[in-house]
């Protein structure tokens, strides 16, 4: 015999690696880049028929150096973003609907790898990777077997030891 458990069930996980080249127009001509910080990432998920989407900003700080490296100064600039993340769902002819969840996970967050410049312009590569999972209802066959525990139970164990 057979029975059907309703549950939820990830049904589906996706994955956004983000490499971007962010360029930015500072105040002096750069003669040395000293750093980047990226902060105040900030995100959510949004739907759109059958595509799911991270949206969201992070400030970049940029520090440089200029006149020849006797003064520097920090520029802080916001970047929003928006991209669509492809998703693969365990069984075919899976559709999306409105009673699915949708989590999802930072795994690396915006980072600069590389910076550049050139004149007044300074070039930055930022990194970023996303994962999501798709939760939703999901039936679960197993088989139970028609004997029960107490069927199962020797309750005479101590008496047949003598």
């Amino acid at each position: 015999m057979y029975r059907e458990i309703l549950t939820k069930a990830i049904i589906a996980k996706g994955k956004k690696d983000v490499f971007e080249t962010k360029t930015v127009n500072v105040n002096h001509d750069v003669s040395k880049v000293l750093g980047c910080w990226i902060i105040n990432h900030n995100y959510k998920l949004s739907r759109e028929n059958q595509d799911i989407y991270i949206e969201g900003t992070y400030d970049a700080f940029f520090w440089y150096g200029y006149d020849n490296d006797t003064n520097c100064e920090m520029y802080k600039m916001q970047f929003p973003f928006k991209y669509e993340i492809p998703y693969t769902f365990t069984q075919e002819k899976t559709i999306l609907n409105d009673k699915n969840e949708i989590h999802a996970q930072v795994v690396k967050n915006p980072t600069c790898v590389a910076m550049n410049y050139e004149n007044q312009n300074i070039t930055i590569d930022i990194e970023y990777k996303y994962l999501i999972d798709i939760i939703g209802e999901t039936k679960l066959k197993i088989k139970v077997d028609d004997v029960t525990i107490d069927q199962m139970i020797d309750t005479d164990y101590m008496k047949n030891k003598n």
